[in-house]
């Protein structure tokens, strides 16, 4: 299946204020990370893994052509993501392949004032 379990975790982080700190953009590109990885994996996809590519995220941040200014653009949302800890770097893609990141997500119930 995919994400739909993911994306409920993504939004109930964001009801709860746990993503307030984190742009527009940051959360779109979570959430359809979320949406496009497996809840479940499979033989050939781990679970919780987002492979689909940058030009997707580009398209949903409103970029209709995958260009200089959408790609920095995602790359500043995906960097968000890291240095928050919600989305992990899986290796580095070779000639032709796309960078493959998981998703990290913390459990929404979680009291972070503490």
């Amino acid at each position: 299946m995919m994400g739909g379990r993911l994306c409920t975790q993504v939004v109930d982080l964001a009801s709860l204020g746990h993503l307030v700190n984190h742009s527009d953009r940051a959360v779109t590109v979570l959430l359809v990370m979320a949406s496009v990885a497996r809840d479940t994996g499979t033989r050939k996809v781990d679970a919780g893994v987002y492979y689909a590519g940058w030009e997707l995220l580009a398209r949903v941040l409103g970029f209709k052509v995958y260009n200089p200014a959408a790609e920095r653009a995602v790359a500043r949302a995906i960097r968000e993501l890291t240095d928050a800890g919600l989305v992990i770097r899986e290796g580095r893609p070779g000639p032709r392949q796309r960078q493959v990141y998981r998703l990290a997500l913390p459990s929404p119930f979680v009291n972070y004032s503490q």
